[in-house]
């Protein structure tokens, strides 16, 4: 028994031909879908481009001390890092830069919600003796966050460098 897919290229190839064309077709077919596969460089830029939306997004909230804004920004640093997470990259170098960002958004969300949560304690502080102190503690906690996030956002800074050197160097 013939297969259908046999009896219709047999019926519209050529007698003696049609094993030849489905070979080809076959071929061509492994072909084009082995090419599918991603380069080097268009994983880099998969994975830069992920980096860079973060970065502007870190950049457009910069100047605002909100702490409901805070909060949504340290939301979309996990959500960033979950998805770096599961994304795959052929070339270890790529996965490991991929881990180091990961983790890297999620120290940074963290700092962010500290300094979040810093803030919104400072603004429910009251004016007394007791909250003068409270107040003082509260400050350091807010400085002390800041400047953490600062570091972490300096370190992703250098990762991105060192990513970007390494694509620039691997698809010459």
């Amino acid at each position: 028994m013939t297969s259908l897919r046999y009896r219709f290229f047999s019926q519209i190839l050529p007698q003696g031909t049609t094993g030849k064309y489905i070979s080809a077709i076959a071929l061509l077919t492994f072909f084009l879908t082995s090419c599918k596969t991603e380069t080097k460089l268009a994983q880099c830029t998969k994975l830069i481009e992920n980096v860079n939306e973060v970065n502007i997004s870190l950049n457009s909230q910069k100047l605002k001390t909100d702490a409901i804004v805070s909060q949504k920004l340290a939301q979309q640093l996990e959500k960033t890092a979950t998805e770096l997470d599961f994304m795959t990259f052929k070339d270890v170098n790529l996965t490991e830069f991929s881990k180091k960002f990961s983790q890297g958004f999620r120290d940074l969300s963290k700092a962010i919600k500290d300094l979040s949560q810093s803030v919104e304690k400072g603004q429910k502080i009251e004016i007394t003796t007791q909250g003068r102190e409270d107040f003082n503690k509260v400050k350091q906690q807010t400085s002390q966050a800041g400047k953490t996030a600062q570091e972490i956002a300096q370190k992703q800074d250098k990762l991105l460098e060192q990513l970007k050197l390494y694509c620039n160097t691997t698809e010459k």
